[in-house]
């Protein structure tokens, strides 16, 4: 009698174990890629056609950020660092393509995000512009 009780209580722990677990995993929000977006991100690499390019030191140093609305970008260049431009605008960000602009005066790039990891890419006829950011 006393095997039975035991081995019963044993597996009910065992059922309430794995059922807490369930749940936990099903509560976690999965984040969109819009709101992955949000953060701020340094440059680390360009392409061009699938190409690396090469880009000077202080230009390394280009950030961006985004808020809910907007894109603030700073770009330095030159053998002091200097800033090349701080320029902040609003965008539109879906699943896989962000929006600056509007009109005529839009500009429309894809991109793909992780948690880490930021790459916009530009599409003009043939040719392919990529900028791969790493959150910081």
């Amino acid at each position: 009698m006393n095997f039975i009780k035991n081995f019963t209580l044993i597996a009910f722990a065992a059922l309430t174990l794995v059922a807490c677990n369930s749940d936990d995993d099903n509560n976690e929000k999965q984040q969109t890629n819009q709101e992955l977006l949000i953060g701020n991100f340094k440059i680390t690499s360009i392409s061009f056609n699938g190409e690396n390019e090469p880009f000077e030191d202080c230009y390394g140093l280009t950030t961006i950020s985004f808020t809910p609305t907007n894109i603030n970008a700073t770009a330095y260049e030159g053998d002091n660092c200097e800033e090349l431009y701080t320029e902040s605008t609003l965008y539109v960000a879906t699943e896989n393509t962000i929006t600056v602009g509007s009109g005529n005066e839009a500009n429309t790039i894809d991109y793909t995000i992780t948690k880490e990891t930021l790459i916009t890419t530009d599409r003009d006829g043939s040719d392919v512009y990529s900028e791969t950011y790493t959150r910081i």
